[in-house]
């Protein structure tokens, strides 16, 4: 009797526990989807739904429909999870019952290696993952675009928009405020990345999936077209459906070191395309931004005077400047970028998507020490482009000029500044597209 007992236990494995909890999972994803997500939802929302609005900035503008959802990503991300730990298991047992010692920790590698790039691969597609993350890592770069581009695809409004540029396109443009204007019927989300140039207008497309935004405003400074190539940010965005657009466009004439290499792997691997998100919510590692910030007079030191010590700062911040003027010129890197727009503007006309651009600038006091050709050309290519893609709306002189005051560097706006500017650009966008006020 003992016997019989302990083979039958011995029989009783995991993989059939796991196949239990997946199919339970399943069912209740199911049974929530079909009868209980929009009750459940709702009653949440009616406890926590203002302070979602609030601690979003207006991103959230459906805290129901917002907790139905992520409700329902939990159930389907537990299922695909369970279901490929179990899949894994089986597949160990099988490869321990034929491989020998010596050699099971080959395949047993690659089984671990694929099951953890699974797992992480679908938790990408769940925006309980990004937040999770952000809300725990020093890098938030790469969380705050999936929480933008995730929020976009999870919208019912009519008409989505989404914001793309450099992280100037992020101080330039606040989209809560142009949601709370013209929500429910339309939904801004800005997925401008830091560091990018018109190249990434591009990669950011395949995350759209099959639904591609109804409008797309870019902002554009010299930043995005007189830099060099190099500073293309691929390891965040790259996917493995983008690489024809690499092909296509001759990237590999400029040398872009590790970003390329780091990028295609990243494409294929998503535990190392958001591995620093991963390392700084794991271990707390610091983040290290690359910004530019305007000096400010230091306070005054037992080793020298106030005024010393802001004449040794004023200087070394006019080096700066200086130094950030000389990267900006005209050559091969400038036609890749606007080769690169190009494409952008091409393929949104195949999709239907309209497209805004603005034509915008750089901090006074950087400007003026950039070479007046650059300025000249990117005036001229404006109009070259206005030719070239009438359909296009671009938005230069109808948009207010920032004076050196708005700017906390060389590149991004004060808060204030940004939410006069993004009115703005509301009030000349309705106007220029013709968008209904907003009734509700």
């Amino acid at each position: 009797m003992d016997h019989n007992s302990s083979t039958s236990n011995s029989n009783w494995r995991p993989e059939a526990w796991l196949l239990a909890l997946f199919l339970t999972v399943a069912a209740a994803y199911w049974a929530f989807d079909w009868l209980g997500d929009g009750f459940v939802a709702e009653q949440v929302a009616d406890r926590f739904g203002t302070i979602l609005i609030e601690k979003s900035r207006g991103r959230i503008t459906q805290p129901a429909e917002f907790i139905a959802i992520r409700m329902r990503e939990g159930l389907w991300f537990l299922a695909m999870a369970v279901g490929m730990i179990g899949a894994a298991l089986l597949a160990a047992r099988i490869v321990r019952r034929w491989c020998t010692p010596l050699w099971a920790w080959l395949p047993l590698s690659l089984i671990a290696f694929a099951t953890v790039n699974g797992v992480i691969g679908a938790a990408g597609e769940t925006g309980t993952y990004w937040m999770v993350l952000f809300a725990g890592s020093g890098d938030s770069k790469q969380p705050e675009f999936h929480i933008a581009r995730i929020l976009h695809r999870d919208s019912d409004a009519k008409e989505k928009v989404v914001i793309l540029g450099s992280s100037q396109g992020l101080s330039e443009i606040d989209e809560p405020t142009l949601n709370r204007r013209f929500a429910p019927q339309k939904y801004f989300a800005n997925l401008s990345y830091v560091g990018s140039h018109t190249i990434e207008f591009l990669l950011t497309e395949p995350w759209y999936g099959d639904d591609p935004p109804d409008v797309a405003i870019c902002y554009l400074s010299e930043l995005n077209f007189y830099t060099k190539v190099s500073g293309a940010r691929l390891l965040p965005l790259l996917k493995v459906s983008a690489w024809p657009t690499l092909q296509e466009l001759e990237i590999d004439r400029f040398d872009i070191g590790n970003r390329g290499i780091n990028g295609y792997v990243a494409s294929v691997l998503p535990a190392f395309q958001s591995r620093r998100s991963l390392e700084y919510f794991l271990f707390g590692t610091p983040a290290v931004e690359n910004k530019i910030k305007r000096d400010q007079p230091a306070l005054e030191s037992d080793a020298e005077s106030a005024a010393r010590t802001k004449q040794q700062r004023d200087e070394a911040h006019e080096k700066t400047i200086t130094r950030m003027a000389r990267t900006y010129a005209i050559n091969d890197d400038t036609e890749f970028h606007k080769t690169a727009l190009e494409m952008f503007l091409q393929r949104a006309q195949q999709t239907g998507t309209q497209v805004v651009l603005i034509f915008g600038q750089v901090n006074p006091v950087l400007s003026q020490q950039i070479d007046p050709a650059v300025r000249r050309d990117f005036l001229d290519y404006m109009d070259r482009l206005q030719k070239r893609f009438p359909e296009v709306l671009i938005l230069s002189d109808e948009l207010p000029v920032h004076p050196e005051s708005d700017y906390h560097d060389m590149m991004h706006l004060t808060e204030e500044a940004q939410i006069r500017y993004t009115h703005s650009l509301a009030d000349v966008v309705q106007d220029r597209l013709g968008w209904p006020a907003n009734t509700d």
